[in-house]
This record gives C-alpha cells, structure tokens and sequence, in this order.
C-alpha cells in the first residue's frame, strides 16, 4: 500500500463562529495532516453566511480556506446587516436580514417568487430550500483533490455530487438525533438518515457510532477516536482542600439530548441532600430556560472561557458531571479525566474511554437516580474521587493528537489505495431479492467473474460483484487496471442482463477491488 505519497485532502466544513467540540476535531486533524506534508485545504459556506473576515476566528489554520464570494452581490439588505454588525457588535443580526441571505440566493437561481409560497417555505422547506445556495456554493468552492471529506451530513450530498475527490464521511455523531420528531423537522430527519446511506467512504469517531451504523445501514464501517491536547489539561490542587467545599463541574448546551435538564434534576436533590457542601460550576451555553439563579438547582455560570480557564475549572473541581442521553466520544469527560477530576457520565458514547469503577462512574442516560446516587457517592468518598481521577488520568494519556492522527492518517490511505474492506454501495442498494435470493442490483451468472473489465456497443464498463459500471474513458479504464481489475469476455446478451451501477466518471467512483461483504 502506498503511504508515502502525499495527498491533496480537502475538508467541508460549515463556519463556526463559536469554537466548538466538532469543528475542533476537524480543524485539529487538518492542521496536523498538514504537519505531515499533506496539502490540505477548508471548503466553507458561501461567506453571505457567515460574519466577519474568518469562518473559524477562534481557531488558527495554516492552510487555505476556499469559499464562494457572494457578499458583493447580496443585495442592500445584506449590506446593512454588515453594517448592523460593525454598530451593533454584540447584538444579533435580524432575522429578517439572516433570512433574506437565503431568500435573495433562492431567487437567483430560477428567477421563483418566494414571497408566494411563504407559508410552505417558513416551514419544512425553508430548510432545504436553505441549503441549495450553500451545496451549489460548496460544490463550485471545491479544489481538484484526492480525498474530499465531510465533516457534517449537510455537507456529504455536496461532497458525494461534486465528483471532486474520492468522498469521504467523518462521520462525528448520528445526527438524524439532533432534529425533534416533529412535522416541521421530519425532511432534516429523513435527508440526515440518508446521508449515511449515499455510496461514501465512512469512518466514525466512536464504537457507539460504528456500531449505529451497522445495525442501522448493514454497513461495518471502521472507527477512530479524536484526540485532545494532553499538554493542556493538568491535575491541579482541589479547591475543597481548603474549604471543605465539593465542587461539581458541567458543560451546558440547550438542545434537549444534551441533557442538562437531568443534570439539574440530579442536583437539585444532591443540594437537597448535601446544602451549602456542595458547589455545582456550568460552562458552555446558558440554557435559555434554566438559568443560573432558576429555582430548581442554582449554579455559577462560567462564560467564554479560554482553553486555560477551562483546564482550571475542571482541575480545581472534585467532580465531573455529564448527562448527555447520547454522545459520539463526548470531550469534556475525557478533558475532566486529563485535570485529574472525577466523572461521572452517561454511558453511550463514552465506551471507548470511559469504564464503570474503574475510570469514572457511568450511567444510564435518563437516569436521574443513577446520576444522582454518582454524584452523592463520590461526595462522600474521598478516596474513590482520588481513585478514579487518577484512573482517569491515565486514561486520557492514551488519546493524544498524535495517536489519533496516526490512525486516521491510516484509514485515509485506505480509502486511496482503495482497500478499505467494505462495499460503499451496500448502504445505496434497495435491499429486494428475486426468487433465487439474489439481490436486483446484481446477477449471477454461471462462469462470469466478480470482477473485471469489458467493453459492449462501444462503451466501457467495470463488471463488479454482478453489476456493471460504465467507465467514461479509456484513462479511466487504465486507472481500473492499475488497481486490479483485468479485462473479460462478456457477451451482448449477457452484457444487457446485469443491472446497471452507479457510473465511474472519476477515479473516485472506481470500486474497491476487493472488500468483504456483511
């Protein structure tokens, strides 16, 4: 396998103006295989999307960050939300304005009143109609590469459509999850279900995530883990040490499956149980409806926190409360284990780092008595704090950047060199069979091969596991060759009986040669 080479690697990614755990990841991973000599670039979001000079302020990359320039041509609406910003820096743009970014791209591509059908597009369409500007900009955006790697299921449809690069699925949550089940959300539902069924190499972050995928789409999708900056999150002396005060530290987002309305839940009663004890510090995002002084379980809300306030936090703290109802390898139990600080956490998405009475002490998600009973437990127990923090530290030593970098760096090889070892089309396929049990997107016919090469009424086709597959031209067909596939004798009659698959326009549509098959 060749892995010497070094590759063309083009990230898609949307802006984020916040820093946050999976932009992060993806920034991280570009920034370091660029380290190793890879060319890597960032495909973003046209910038009438976004605020501001960066996509990214937070973060430093070193490469070059592509997107379409429409600002200039957006209309005086957005010219005066720009300006809003300059006057107004810390208040929102408008809605009206944030809207009309969308309403004024829509109408440039067929010329369609919107303002007809404002009804139908507020809801459920305003969505995907929403995304057309963005997918048609990425896919305009995207450099010539090797590997062209999604990063969020809104942009795998882009990355799959632009035939720019073999494509690519960092796959960092499954996150049909994050839309409620409810009308107006049923089509982001359903396209992001979808995403993981388009003919796309897929790497997961977590053996939670694999293991979704499998049982969901039949596909064995291999897995890595992210990393963290190890150098950052050190052991500090606990505050209690001086007060007799236990300290409880969480991270805070709004969006229910997150779970902070259990965590408050939980402590209410531990404030109950335990009085002016204990201490409960929150971070993140303030939850819009439970607020630092609400009247179940008050706490101190610690904002905008720089990477050093935040390693402080968790270090001074004796306790580490996460309650997500699912997570694809969360980052703040792991970060807490780094200070040297003891957890407790829900159970899925965590299994890979994350071991009950061993490490941490992991829960049911929704379990508030499960939560509850954790957190009182290690309260009272200074010696199991100090066991399972220092557990937990040894833990975390084992997922720095390098070893993550190493095993990604890994699997993009695979995908390359072409041999990963499952069908990126298994997921795609409707999943009949005829009377012989047969699958419709394949045949099998007695004496002709898996795989090979061949050629009927003047075109080209790949033959691959009883389906064919028109090649575009002959460099590409040389390309099939290079990578194993030799040419066969197949007859007009034969040739018109195998079902037709997806067509080989680039060399990132050629099918792996040899993979195994669930």
């Amino acid at each position: 396998m060749n892995q010497t080479k070094k590759l063309k690697i083009n990230f898609v990614l949307p802006p984020s103006q916040k820093i946050s755990g999976g932009p992060l990841a993806i920034l991280e991973y570009a920034n370091r295989l660029m380290d190793r000599g890879h060319v890597v670039t960032i495909t973003t979001y046209p910038d009438n999307f976004w605020d501001g000079e960066n996509p990214f302020p937070w973060f430093k990359f070193k490469g070059d960050i592509l997107f379409k320039k429409c600002r200039e041509n957006s209309g005086l609406l957005i010219k005066i939300s720009h300006k809003f910003r300059k006057i107004f820096p810390n208040v929102g743009i408008p809605s009206v304005l944030k809207n009309h970014y969308r309403k004024v791209n829509l109408q440039k591509l067929g010329g369609i009143d919107l303002n007809k059908y404002s009804i139908l597009y507020k809801e459920p369409f305003d969505f995907i109609g929403g995304q057309l500007p963005i997918w048609l900009g990425l896919i305009e955006a995207m450099p010539e590469c090797d590997l062209n790697i999604s990063t969020v299921w809104t942009t795998t449809f882009p990355v799959y459509l632009s035939k720019k690069g073999k494509p690519v699925y960092f796959m960092q949550h499954y996150e049909e999850i994050f839309y409620p089940f409810d009308t107006s959300y049923v089509l982001q539902r359903l396209l992001a279900r979808s995403s993981y069924d388009l003919p796309i190499y897929k790497i997961a972050n977590s053996s939670w995530l694999q293991k979704i995928i499998l049982n969901k789409h039949r596909q064995a999708v291999p897995f890595s883990n992210n990393g963290i900056e190890i150098a950052d999150f050190n052991p500090m002396k606990k505050l209690s040490a001086e007060d007799g005060i236990i300290r409880v530290v969480t991270y805070s987002r709004p969006e229910q499956w997150k779970g902070f309305v259990d965590a408050v839940q939980a402590m209410a009663r531990i404030y109950k149980t335990y009085g002016k004890k204990i201490e409960w510090h929150v971070f993140g995002y303030l939850h819009p409806n439970l607020n630092e002084k609400n009247e179940f379980a008050s706490y101190k809300f610690h904002s905008k926190l720089s990477f050093h306030e935040l390693a402080k936090l968790y270090a001074t703290a004796d306790i580490a409360l996460c309650t997500s109802w699912y997570e694809s390898f969360p980052l703040p139990p792991l970060e807490a284990m780094a200070c040297g600080t003891a957890v407790v956490t829900t159970d899925l998405g965590t299994e890979d780092y994350a071991f009950h009475e061993k490490n941490a002490l992991v829960v049911r998600s929704r379990d508030i008595e499960g939560i509850f009973s954790s957190v009182s437990r290690l309260t009272d127990d200074e010696t199991l704090r100090k066991a399972l923090a220092e557990e937990g530290r040894k833990t975390a030593e084992e997922f720095d950047w390098d070893t993550a970098v190493d095993r990604r760096e890994e699997l993009l090889y695979s995908v390359y060199n072409g041999s990963i070892d499952y069908d990126i089309l298994a997921t795609a396929k409707t999943g009949l069979y005829d009377y012989s049990g047969c699958e419709f997107e394949r045949v099998i016919i007695d004496g002709l091969p898996e795989k090979g090469i061949f050629t009927s009424n003047e075109n080209i086709y790949i033959l691959n596991c009883g389906a064919k597959h028109r090649i575009n031209s002959s460099e590409l067909a040389d390309r099939c060759t290079d990578l194993g596939y030799q040419y066969v004798k197949v007859d007009v009659l034969t040739a018109e009986s195998l079902p037709m698959g997806p067509a080989i326009i680039n060399e990132s549509d050629i099918p792996p040669f040899k993979y195994n098959e669930i």
